[in-house]
C-alpha cells in the first residue's frame, strides 16, 4: 500500500502535534495506517505504523537501491534527518548510519514519534559545517529541506567540494533536490560531474518535483531491471514502479 496524502487526510486523522518551530508550522498526523511529519504544508516523512522500517515516500524507493549497486557500503552519513526514514530502514542492519540535523525541534519530534530501536546516531549540527570535518564515509546522502523547499547551499559548488572530500575512494554521493527550474538540476548535475569526473545518475519521480542525483568516485554498475534487482526490491519492500531513470 503506497502512501496517498490526499486519501490519508480524507480518512479519520488524529493530530498528534502542532507547534511553531523557528517560524515554521510543524505538525505530526496519524491515521490507522500511517504517521507523518509536515513542515508547513510539505510532507517531510511518513512512517507505516505496522512496518516502521518500510520506505514509503517515492524518493526513497530508488535511493535505497544504492546498497544493491554497492553492497560493501558500511558507513553512511545523512545530512537532514526529517522523520528518520533512513534511520529506520537501516536499523538492525550492518550499515552504520549517522544523521545530522541542525534543528533540535526536529530531533525531538523524531525521537518522540518516529524513532525505533537499534537505529543509528543523530547529531545536532549544521550540515554545511559538519560535512567539512570527521571521518570518511562510504555513502553521503544530502536531503536538506525546510518549509520553503531545498536549502540554498545545495546548489553551490563549495558545498559539494566538501561532500566529495568526506567520501572514501569508492564513495557515493546522493542528493535529493527540489529544483525550481530545469536549469537548477542541470547546474548541480554539471557541478557533480565536474568534481567526480564520472556521469551522474538522474532519477525522476512522476508526480513530484524532486530529482535524485547519485554519483560515485568510481563507476557505479548500471541500474538494470533483472531478477536480482526485483529480488532485492521485494526483500527490502521497495517499489520499482515509483521512479524513472533519466540518465
Amino acid at each position: 500500500m503506497s502512501f496517498d496524502l490526499k486519501q490519508a487526510l480524507q480518512d479519520e486523522t488524529l493530530l498528534l502535534l502542532h507547534q511553531q518551530n523557528d517560524g515554521e508550522r510543524l505538525t505530526v498526523y496519524q491515521n490507522n495506517a500511517f504517521r507523518w511529519l509536515q513542515l508547513g504544508t510539505i510532507v517531510q516523512s511518513v512512517m507505516s505504523l505496522q512496518e516502521p522500517q518500510r520506505p514509503i515516500l517515492s524518493y526513497l524507493q530508488p535511493l535505497l537501491l544504492i546498497p544493491y549497486l554497492r553492497p560493501d557500503i558500511q558507513h553512511i552519513l545523512e545530512l537532514g534527518l526529517g522523520g528518520g526514514a533512513i534511520q529506520r530502514f537501516f536499523a538492525n542492519k550492518p550499515q552504520q548510519v549517522t544523521s545530522v540535523e541542525w534543528d533540535p525541534g526536529i530531533i525531538e519530534v523524531y525521537q518522540q514519534y518516529f524513532a525505533i530501536d537499534n537505529a543509528g546516531t543523530v547529531i545536532q549540527d549544521d550540515a554545511a559545517h559538519y560535512v567539512q570535518q570527521g571521518e570518511l564515509v562510504d555513502w553521503l546522502i544530502v536531503d536538506l529541506f525546510n518549509h520553503d523547499g531545498a536549502s540554498p547551499f545545495t546548489f553551490h559548488q563549495l558545498f559539494y567540494q566538501f561532500c566529495a572530500a568526506r567520501l572514501t575512494e569508492q564513495g557515493i554521493l546522493s542528493v535529493n533536490l527540489l529544483p525550481e527550474t530545469p536549469l537548477q538540476i542541470e547546474i548541480v548535475k554539471e557541478l557533480l560531474e565536474g568534481l567526480f569526473a564520472q556521469p551522474a545518475m538522474e532519477i525522476r519521480l512522476p508526480g513530484y518535483k524532486n530529482r535524485l542525483l547519485t554519483i560515485s568516485k568510481t563507476p557505479l554498475p548500471e541500474l538494470r531491471y533483472c531478477d536480482a534487482l526485483v529480488d532485492y526490491a521485494n526483500q527490502h519492500q521497495l517499489d520499482l514502479n515509483q521512479f524513472q531513470i533519466v540518465s
